[in-house]
């Protein structure tokens, strides 16, 4: 172990405490009586659901920022940091002025298929948010010619968008509970605070507003819930499919039989599915249950059973080319403990959650 301590306790000591944060904790370690957390929702085709806490703690297993709560005030801290160049507020550095160099130089570029591409830029809009560097967790890049550093988390539940401006000294957070599809709530926002706090004229106005951005500039469809059939029957038998899957970069899934004969139930790490045949022979989609009901739309679990090696694939994780689980021949009956497997490992979002008030946007 690098910091002789664990994750949790070397944030605490070396940026928490310095920078007074005291209401920032970790949801690894936090007691959800104790402190005021906001719900977060799962915005599910236009049904709001709750998430729960178990699961959020879970997600935050892999710590980074998606394993922090804290507050608006706290926030603001951070971002002082920042714009103060790695000092504390006292003007004593907490980092050298290479170290906060190196966290703010772009080491790699962004590519052109990011949100702000698609709906930030002129000639569409009347202002180009441009994002096109990556540095040590902040990508770098430009509002309007003025420079920018940017850092925007989703999870379960939870979005947040952080920026701030070092020749403006202006730092901006946004955290929300839903859901905010390209960043339509947090982006805009950012841009209307900056351009209120710098005296300059909006673009967001009484013509183009927050609530229908991303028009009058572009059409925009929400996803709409697909209409499954769940009565089809399966095109072999259930013992077929069950037994126990492996992927080396994904982990363990294990397929087993259900109640109706025409169903299958399939685990993954903490998530259970409700597996109802499609039209495509070996295919079907899943309903998530249990602790990750709402969360979770998978449209396709693809098994191929004739092969000399059977195995699954789920394109969700990856469409352009699905991991592939192998069938393990002797452990249809075996009972498997699935603990490092799934979302606890490959997909690692980063959020800030903010405590100090829950706003409906």
């Amino acid at each position: 172990m690098i910091g002789g301590d664990t994750w949790e306790n070397l944030v605490s000591k070396f940026i928490f405490e310095p920078l007074g944060m005291k209401s920032s904790t970790f949801v690894t370690t936090a007691n959800p009586e104790k402190i005021n957390l906001a719900q977060g929702y799962r915005d599910f085709y236009g049904d709001f659901h709750p998430v729960p806490f178990e699961f959020s703690k879970y997600y935050g297993e892999l710590c980074g920022s998606g394993c922090i709560l804290s507050t608006a005030m706290d926030m603001t801290k951070w971002m002082t940091f920042h714009l103060n160049g790695g000092k504390l507020s006292d003007g004593r550095r907490l980092i050298s002025e290479k170290a906060f160099k190196e966290i703010t130089t772009a080491v790699n570029t962004v590519p052109n298929d990011m949100y702000t591409y698609k709906y930030y830029t002129k000639p569409k809009v009347p202002v180009t948010t441009a994002i096109s560097g990556y540095a040590l967790g902040w990508r770098s890049g430009f509002y309007g010619g003025n420079r920018m550093f940017i850092h925007g988390g989703s999870t379960y539940g939870y979005r947040a968008l952080m920026s701030w401006y070092p020749d403006a000294d202006l730092g901006i957070f946004i955290v929300l509970t839903g859901n905010d599809p390209n960043y339509f709530i947090r982006q805009v926002l950012h841009n209307y605070i900056f351009d209120i706090y710098t005296n300059q004229t909006p673009y967001i106005n009484s013509t183009a507003t927050l609530c229908s951005f991303p028009q009058p500039w572009y059409d925009y469809t929400p996803n709409t819930k697909l209409n499954v059939t769940k009565s089809l029957a399966m095109s072999r038998q259930k013992t077929d499919y069950i037994g126990n899957y492996y992927n080396p970069a994904y982990g363990h899934i294990q397929v087993k039989g259900h109640e109706d004969m025409n169903k299958l139930t399939l685990i993954y790490g903490v998530s259970t599915f409700i597996l109802y045949p499609k039209e495509a022979k070996d295919e079907f989609y899943g309903d998530s249950v249990g602790l990750t009901k709402y969360l979770f739309n998978f449209y396709t679990f693809r098994f191929d059973i004739e092969c000399d090696n059977p195995y699954l694939e789920i394109p969700k994780f990856e469409s352009m080319s699905p991991p592939v689980f192998q069938k393990s021949p002797d452990n249809a009956n075996r009972a498997l403990t699935i603990f490092n497997s799934g979302f606890d490992q490959l997909i690692f979002m980063v959020v800030l959650y903010a405590v100090a008030q829950t706003r409906t946007f």
